[in-house]
């Protein structure tokens, strides 16, 4: 999915009485902010869960995990008694599974134990991005679940997919004062001025150069984690995997169901993704849905005395593009002695749309911006990018890119010459229903009715797609699962715990 200010915003899931901003770092943090935006499918290899393949990984199914005390890198700055509780290990793994015997990547996982004695296994989690990093999800969990018993059930592991977060070889293009300094980012929300080569070709030579090779670029892909995934289960010690992922990581749980359905216990997918929708389809739906959010950001301003959008929704979006229109050239100062672009309010904007609670800091935003100054917009901005208050950046973004490029179709004229033209590996992903209906178990879908990144209709997709039961969330943000739904937590702990699904047709709200 990251602060302008040190991270209490990552630190538990928004409430009524939870800050806006703190309430988008949730979101962000979550792995939601970076969804995506590159995202697409096509025609998918066979099953990999070969008797042949499993013997050459046994030194890795094998390995024995060592917990240790875990630094701050790990718990992403959030807040609460789990941290306490929290231990921090390594998990190696291949970097390319067809040659076992080569590269590995050391996986970062974060462990929250179970608070009885004889928990009932562990519970993967990943919240999404693609390029977010799980070890923080699975302590802001632990913070919003204690509620139900399924901190007393289940240890809770996130863990940082190979490429991303504190995992390494780490996926890397730009250096922190590249990033400060405003570096042409392959975004259609970023002003990018090099979506397409030779500036992709540079990208992509620049990234395989500082992240150890075009080997590691090649296999960050969603089918190479869910192996990763399946590695990790098995070293847990689960017979089957118990898993909840968010967004993006909807696409490793519904790969999951069709690379190993015999191996699942149960999947929570919230906020999910259409996993039959091609790239440009995706693209259509999400910026379709975050024009629905824009319009329910307008309608909340125009209520206000003094709106900086004005008083005529129809009117909204070109106030706000005259507005922003030249700042490029006459800078809006912020405190910290930077000054704001139009690519840096944009970002800050989008990131504000995913959630209806965020949305009056980005209208005090606008309004600060028509005094000439841009701070509130400027910590959004860095919350999006995930910018630390020291100025460093996470290698999210270059994941993000990385993963999409593995993962995507490249079958149109116009995207032969972005960036993933070039990129040196490609494990397309579509989602087959016909290699997981008999095998797979009962599965929850939990979707919200007006998801401004994730459509409801991406959730019925999906739910179709495996033919189990879909939870709808009456809410405008992206995700449930962190939102601290008493009647979200209280399905998913039934699911979770008794594989007891809600009532067909179940509704709740945020």
């Amino acid at each position: 999915m990251t602060q302008a200010t040190p991270l209490p915003a990552r630190a538990a899931a928004p409430t009524e009485t939870q800050s806006p901003i703190r309430a988008l770092g949730t979101l962000l943090a979550g792995g939601s902010a970076l969804l995506l935006l590159l995202a697409g499918c096509t025609p998918t290899p066979a099953n990999h869960d070969s008797t042949a393949g499993r013997e050459r990984l046994d030194p890795f199914l094998s390995q024995k995990l060592t917990f240790e005390e875990c630094d701050d890198k790990a718990t992403g700055g959030v807040e609460g008694g789990s941290v306490a509780r929290a231990e921090c290990s390594r998990l190696l793994v291949p970097v390319d599974y067809a040659d076992p015997d080569g590269e590995t990547a050391n996986i970062a996982v974060l462990r929250v134990p179970a608070r009885s004695d004889d928990p009932t296994g562990s519970i993967l989690v990943n919240p999404g991005g693609p390029g977010s990093g799980g070890t923080s999800m699975a302590l802001m969990l632990a913070e919003t679940w204690t509620s139900t018993a399924l901190t007393n059930r289940f240890d809770l592991i996130g863990f940082d997919p190979p490429g991303v977060g504190a995992s390494t070889p780490a996926i890397a293009r730009y250096s922190d004062a590249e990033r400060e300094g405003n570096a042409p980012l392959f975004s259609p929300l970023s002003g990018a001025t090099e979506w397409e080569s030779p500036g992709a070709e540079a990208f992509v030579d620049q990234c395989a150069k500082r992240s150890g090779g075009s080997q590691v670029l090649a296999h960050v892909g969603t089918r190479d984690v869910v192996r990763d995934m399946d590695i990790l289960r098995t070293v847990l010690g689960d017979e089957k995997l118990t898993y909840v992922g968010t967004s993006y990581g909807t696409r490793l749980g519904a790969v999951c169901a069709e690379m190993f359905p015999k191996k699942v216990r149960a999947l929570v997918l919230d906020g999910p993704l259409d996993p039959s929708a091609t790239k440009q389809q995706r693209r259509v739906s999400q910026f379709t849905a975050m024009q629905g959010s824009f319009d329910g950001m307008v309608e909340l301003c125009v209520q206000q005395a003094d709106c900086p959008l004005g008083t005529d929704p129809s009117r909204a979006l070109d106030t706000y593009l005259e507005q922003i229109r030249d700042l490029d050239e006459n800078h809006a100062p912020t405190a910290d002695g930077r000054v704001l672009t139009t690519a840096d309010v944009t970002d800050a904007v989008f990131a504000g749309l995913y959630s209806s609670a965020v949305w009056p800091t980005i209208i005090a935003g606008l309004a600060e911006l028509r005094t000439g100054t841009g701070n509130l917009l400027m910590t959004c901005r860095d919350l999006y990018h995930e910018r630390a208050a020291d100025g460093t950046y996470s290698d999210a973004y270059e994941a993000l890119v990385a993963i999409n490029c593995v993962d995507d179709d490249r079958g149109t004229t116009v995207e032969a010459s972005d960036v993933c033209a070039t990129w040196p590996g490609h494990d397309p992903v579509q989602f087959d229903r016909s290699a997981v209906r008999d095998d797979l178990p009962e599965t929850l879908v939990v979707a919200g009715t007006e998801d401004p990144a994730t459509p409801y209709e991406d959730g019925k997709a999906l739910a179709s797609a495996l033919d189990e039961l879909l939870l709808t969330v009456k809410s405008r943000t992206h995700g449930s699962v962190l939102m601290g739904s008493p009647c979200v937590e209280q399905a998913i702990a039934d699911y979770l715990i008794d594989l007891t699904l809600p009532a067909k047709n179940a509704r709740c709200s945020i």
